[in-house]
This record gives structure tokens, C-alpha cells and sequence, in this order.
């Protein structure tokens, strides 16, 4: 199976998917769509959790994921789109641990398959159309996405928490970058691409998953 064929898109709102990216920033509104159901995943508890499978591409060794969190932009960025562009452009997938802000940051991502949850400082719009927390199941690994809540002091066993039996964790909120294998657990944080608060840097990351899952911080 193709990674296109196993992937749950955004696409407008309406209107069949086309086999042509929507131009960017041009009325693009990405919608969460369960594949199976067609239906926004609504907010979540444990036993809920919208569960997406991936694939990578026949004959493909990895499937490249491209990570963010916390951008904090009011819309459409420019200099998202430089990141993308320079960063970004050849990944897989591309996931954000929430704190968007506004869900036209996703229209930076010109077509590419996304899923997102939304955070603490997220609009009722992001709220409305993205989930809390999504597990996806990745060349047979088990991936949590969440945001993450509270003080950044302990984050990672209260995250932890919200899952069962995950071989990564993916999350945000702290706007620092983590990459560290705990257990059998990797917690994966990408930090913050665009916002300055509580950070001296901006930086995304990249998994690279196959028979394991390598993480990497890109300072951008």
C-alpha cells in the first residue's frame, strides 16, 4: 500500500481530493478528516483516540516525518514557509504537537499529509477541527501526539499518561527541544519553530522511521 492510499487527509471542506496542491495561503482550509468515517475527530479520552495508519511508499527504506510545535502565528507565514521550503519539503508526513494558534498555519504545508492536535492557547477553531491527541501507527510503530499541559517541569510523566504501550511520544508546549530515548520510550519534543518566549532558539524535528525510529533537532 502506497502512503497515499493509508493516509487520512485535510482537504477542503466539500471538495474530493485532487491530485494537484492547493496554492498556498489561497482560501485553503484544512479540515481533519477520519479516513475510515469521514468525521472530525472530536475531543478524545484514552479509550477514544482517533488511530491513524501509515505506509511508507513501495520500495521506500524510511518514511521521513517532519515535526513541529508551537508556532504561535496568527495565519499564513512566510517565514513557516521558508522553513518548510528548506526543511521540510521532502518529508513524508508532517505532524504539529498544537499551539498553531490559528488554523491557517496549516495551509503552509501545500498538500502534504498533516495531522495536528490542538493545544492550550489553540482558537475554538482549531479546537473544533483537531483532536486533543491522536495515536498513529507508523511502519508498525506506535506513535502518541499530544500537546501537553502545566508546568514544563515534569511534563513527561504526565504526557506519558495519556497513552498505552507507545514506542514514541511526540509532544510541545515547553518550546524546548528534547530527543531521548527513556526506557523503550523516545520522547520526541520538536520545540518551538517560530516562537521566541521561553527559548533561545527555534528548532523543528525530524523522525525517520523504518525498522526503528531515529529522531533529530534542526535549529532553524
Amino acid at each position: 500500500m502506497t502512503l497515499e492510499k493509508s493516509l487520512g487527509y485535510y482537504i477542503m471542506p466539500g471538495k474530493k481530493k485532487s491530485n494537484e496542491s492547493p496554492p498556498l495561503g489561497q482560501g485553503y482550509r484544512p479540515r481533519a478528516i477520519n479516513r475510515e468515517e469521514g468525521e472530525i475527530p472530536k475531543k478524545t479520552c484514552l479509550f477514544e483516540l482517533p488511530i491513524y495508519n501509515f505506509r511508507a511508499c513501495e520500495g521506500a527504506a524510511l518514511l521521513k516525518v517532519g515535526v513541529l510545535s508551537d508556532t504561535h502565528l496568527g495565519g499564513y507565514s512566510e517565514r513557516l514557509v521558508e522553513i518548510f521550503r528548506q526543511h521540510l519539503c521532502d518529508c513524508d508526513l508532517i505532524l504539529h504537537a498544537g499551539d498553531l494558534t490559528d488554523i491557517r498555519v496549516l495551509d503552509v504545508f501545500e498538500g502534504k499529509p498533516v495531522k495536528a492536535v490542538y493545544g492550550n492557547m489553540d482558537s475554538q477553531e482549531v479546537r473544533h477541527r483537531l483532536p486533543d491527541k491522536c495515536l498513529l501507527e507508523i511502519e508498525g510503530h506506535r506513535i502518541g501526539l499530544i500537546h501537553g499541559w502545566g508546568s514544563p517541569f515534569g511534563i513527561e510523566h504526565r504526557v506519558i499518561k495519556a497513552f498505552e504501550d507507545v514506542d514514541c511520544l511526540i509532544y510541545g508546549h515547553t518550546h524546548q527541544a528534547m530527543n531521548e530515548l527513556r526506557g523503550k520510550v523516545l520522547f520526541f519534543n520538536p520545540g518551538s519553530a517560530t516562537e521566541r518566549f521561553f527559548t533561545l532558539q527555534n528548532t523543528i524535528g525530524i523522525l525517520e522511521i523504518g525498522e526503528r525510529i531515529e529522531g533529530k533537532i534542526i535549529r532553524v
